[in-house]
């Protein structure tokens, strides 16, 4: 995961939003040429449009959003992904008595997808399973992640939820191999 935040606003980091942008693309570059497959950007509306300026075509909605708003409202999301597009929904959920942790803490939320679904989060999938990224979650997607969530004895529902995100998100070639 990349952290796209600035808890002070982004002139104290003295570089210029294109800079940032910039240094963010080259970041995510290095993460794909690395581990081959693209991380997570972290971040809020809020963030993106008041400290980035609201950038679109940047390249980097082939990331999956891991979105914060504390809210457990459904989250906007930057302009980049669109509204609805995001995989994780951090919020100020207040949990306690969690093992491990002492006081209060955040709770995040997975956003699952299923068929009749479009948007980026649908391109990452297709792109994950092989399938040219245009298009919406129709029948092609829906027998792509059946026989994914068969070949790894997952329960074959056809809905990326969490488990069987965690699988395809380390797909190389072939959709029902996976490294290790």
């Amino acid at each position: 995961m990349i952290d796209v935040e600035f808890p002070n606003g982004i002139a104290t980091t003295g570089l210029s939003r294109d800079q940032v942008l910039n240094n963010l693309r080259a970041v995510v570059a290095a993460f794909e040429a690395h581990l081959q497959i693209s991380p997570f950007i972290y971040t809020s509306r809020r963030v993106w449009v008041e400290e980035l300026g609201n950038p679109r075509n940047t390249g980097l909605a082939r990331c999956p959003l891991w979105v914060a708003r504390y809210s457990p409202t459904e989250p906007p999301c930057p302009d980049e992904w669109g509204n609805g597009n995001w995989w994780v929904h951090q919020y100020a959920g207040d949990s306690t008595n969690v093992p491990g942790v002492s006081g209060k803490a955040d709770v995040d939320r997975f956003n699952p997808i299923k068929e009749g679904d479009t948007g980026a989060r649908v391109a990452f999938v297709r792109t994950k399973l092989l399938l040219p990224s245009e298009g919406s979650f129709d029948e092609t997607v829906l027998d792509a992640v059946h026989e994914l969530q068969r070949a790894h004895g997952l329960s074959v529902d056809g809905v990326i939820g969490p488990v069987t995100w965690s699988h395809l998100v380390w797909q190389t070639g072939d959709p029902t191999h996976t490294t290790t």
